[in-house]
């Protein structure tokens, strides 16, 4: 057990500072939200669709209309539309939809906000834990505290707010799931909170995961079976009761996911629409913008939508790519046509979405600490198991068939594992790193170089997946929709089911 009386005499001070930071930081976030929301005339795509989710639900429906859907709508052959992705972020609006004024104010504003803090203190409080307890001198605080802030400004949660798209939405609730995940392993790791009571809460934030973005839950379920086997391993019979509630939970949350797939798709099995072949089809092959033989189609019908020989071109891309900027251009050009001749020979066509910016551009002071903390993950066996577990989540969004933007913020819990375990080993009396000016120079560049760079990829990635008329994203009116599933052949009264309004959601900003 450690001596927190002694772990915590470096932040004997700083509480109030750690609070200031929060709220600051907070209040970051909401000003970004707010901007995102005021600065442009058109709305986010699907800015609605999950409060639409909420109150068909509580109508006992899992259909969507497709004027709410549009194409991210997965279809039955009579026009019915469903979301596919999970339903976590429905938590926000069963927690606060009793008051919530959904007539003249969306809810995906302040979720994805909600999400973004809790996720951010998450990640701010394994770092501080680590520092409590590694030793880390009363002097070296302040490195500590600049650490915290930087998390706010230069990590994940800028470009997390500031795109207000229904996408983020599970990708916020993953974020902030793999923060409190984080959080409790690292108590636990460093006797803290009890192996018994922390299993049990890894096991909530690993099923509520995998109602956001599977992809994350993966590696979480496997961190919680990992504790699960340290805890009987060395506790035995004393740890049984804690290890059979942890692994219900896990079990209510994967039986739970079948059980929504069974409901809305008619097969547990069936977790997406698919391009041909199934009872439920891919939006875009439904309403007729690709064919089932498109470039990407024929990808993932060849090679799988998750393939292994994905994971190291794609990782290598989603760290060294540079911005297509006009001074960049040519550089950019390259590496994109050296990642093309690679893969698309044994991968065929993987879609590259913008904004383009490499995770060493874009995080370079974590991914330079995440280079201390391989060392540090080494001699910390209590904390590589963390590590194991995030790694896998990112080996399977590396072994997707698309990199895009938003994909970067599911690599992020790996990165930022690794990253503060760095920094704090590189602040132990014992290291000799941070006492080096040179090294403290290197991460103050980095760490300004990282807060420019993710400004400027928040401020290009704020104008993206909104509603422009005439584009993919753009509004559909009911008349618009009518029309197109006249096109596709849907009977009159199948298009006038489809092409519904739901209440005055879509009317209401």
């Amino acid at each position: 057990m450690t001596d927190m009386g002694t772990a915590n005499a470096p932040f004997a001070g700083g509480k109030r500072i750690l609070w200031l930071i929060s709220i600051l930081g907070s209040v970051y976030f909401g000003l970004l939200v707010i901007s995102s929301w005021t600065l442009f005339d058109l709305k986010p795509f699907g800015w609605q669709i999950y409060d639409a989710y909420y109150a068909a639900i509580l109508e006992g429906r899992f259909d969507l209309p497709a004027r709410v859907l549009r194409y991210e709508g997965h279809y039955t052959a009579d026009g019915t539309g469903y979301l596919y992705h999970g339903v976590a972020p429905l938590l926000t609006r069963f927690a606060f939809g009793w008051a919530w004024p959904f007539e003249t104010v969306p809810m995906n504003g302040f979720s994805i906000w909600f999400w973004a803090v809790v996720g951010t203190l998450g990640w701010q409080h394994v770092l501080v834990t680590l520092a409590r307890t590694a030793g880390v001198s009363a002097d070296r605080r302040v490195l500590v505290l600049a650490l915290c802030a930087a998390l706010w400004v230069a990590g994940p949660g800028p470009a997390l707010v500031i795109n207000l798209s229904f996408y983020h939405e599970p990708i916020a609730v993953a974020f902030a799931m793999s923060g409190l995940f984080a959080a409790v392993w690292t108590r636990a790791a460093r006797g803290v909170t009890p192996a018994s009571i922390s299993v049990v809460l890894l096991a909530v934030c690993a099923m509520v995961a995998v109602h956001a973005r599977p992809n994350v839950a993966i590696g979480l379920y496997a961190g919680v079976v990992l504790a699960i086997g340290h805890g009987l391993w060395r506790d035995r019979s004393a740890f049984l009761i804690p290890a059979i509630i942890a692994m219900g939970i896990l079990a209510a949350g994967g039986f739970g996911y079948l059980g929504l797939n069974a409901l809305r798709f008619g097969d547990a099995l069936i977790t997406h629409g698919s391009y041909e072949g199934s009872r439920v089809v891919y939006g875009n092959v439904f309403w007729g913008i690709e064919t089932k033989d498109s470039i990407r189609a024929a990808a993932f019908e060849e090679h799988g939508r998750l393939n292994p020989l994905r994971v190291v071109p794609n990782a290598a891309f989603y760290l060294f790519d540079v911005p297509s900027a006009s001074f960049l251009t040519g550089l950019s050009d390259s590496i994109l046509g050296l990642y093309r001749a690679v893969t698309e020979p044994i991968l065929g066509h993987i879609r590259v979405g913008g904004p383009r910016t490499g995770l060493v551009m874009l995080w370079p002071l974590w991914c330079l600490l995440a280079l201390f903390g391989i060392r540090a993950a080494w001699r910390d066996t209590q904390m590589a198991g963390l590590v194991v577990a995030v790694a896998l989540s990112a080996i399977v969004t590396l072994a997707y068939g698309t990199i895009t933007f938003r994909y970067r913020l599911d690599l992020w819990p790996v990165i930022a594992t690794l990253a503060l375990m760095g920094a704090v080993f590189c602040m132990r009396p014992d290291s000799g790193t941070a006492a080096k000016p040179w090294f403290v120079g290197l991460c103050a560049m980095a760490f300004v170089i990282g807060t420019t760079t993710t400004t400027a990829s928040v401020y290009k990635y704020a104008s993206p997946l909104r509603e422009t008329p005439g584009e993919y994203f753009e509004k559909w009116s009911e008349d618009a929709c009518l029309k197109r599933a006249a096109q596709i052949g849907l009977a009159v009264e199948q298009g006038t089911k489809t092409c519904r309004s739901h209440s005055s959601l879509e009317d209401a900003v």
